[in-house]
């Protein structure tokens, strides 16, 4: 009588992840996350740059928001037209001077959802699907010139406390992507691109 023996190995492949380790990326954006909430309230300066692909213009702009956590901000553009948008927490308003027109809209409205990651940093991971912002994640925008607009590309070089992120909308079609530069040191933006 000839018996036989089956030996079973199980091979366990143990990751950093199983082990609760995080990323190099999580801990930084972890740390960044620490260090936007340090900043109750502030006031920058921008300029922004819109291309419209229908029109096939550029068009500049620029103004000041005013951020006051949790969720307040008074975002302000002054030129080419004025427009004031204004949200305390409950309500949000667009005012145009120009048109002395005011309009009430809905606190969440998915135009202004980038400022939500400066005023309520803590709900980041709740409106967006964040991950590193690298060229290989670059959605393309192969209709629309780069000499116009800048690229999706994230800069080539960056300083070692920059943080590049991707932002995805949970809620919004996915043809918004959201782009962020934030220093992970100090918990400041240093550039958006939507």
């Amino acid at each position: 009588m000839k018996t036989s023996f089956f030996f079973f190995f199980v091979i366990f492949v143990f990751s950093p992840a199983a082990f609760g380790a995080e990323s190099p990326f999580d801990v930084k954006f972890n740390k960044l996350l620490l260090n936007i909430q340090k900043h109750k309230s502030f006031e920058i300066k921008f300029k922004q740059e819109f291309y419209s692909a229908l029109r096939h213009k550029t068009t500049l702009s620029e103004g000041r928001l005013s951020i006051a956590v949790p969720q307040r901000f008074r975002f302000e553009i002054f030129n080419p037209r004025r427009e004031i948008y204004i949200n305390n927490g409950n309500d949000f308003w667009k005012y145009i001077p120009e048109l002395n027109h005011a309009q009430h809209l809905r606190s969440s409205v998915l135009e202004m959802n980038y400022i939500t990651l400066l005023t309520n940093p803590e709900n980041i991971r709740k409106k967006f699907h964040v991950s590193a912002w690298t060229s290989d994640e670059v959605a393309s925008l192969s209709k629309v010139p780069t000499s116009i607009v800048q690229s999706d590309n994230p800069p080539s070089k960056l300083p070692t406390d920059f943080l590049p992120l991707k932002l995805l909308p949970k809620e919004d079609n996915m043809q918004k992507v959201l782009y962020a530069i934030f220093n992970a040191k100090t918990g400041t933006v240093e550039e958006f691109r939507i």
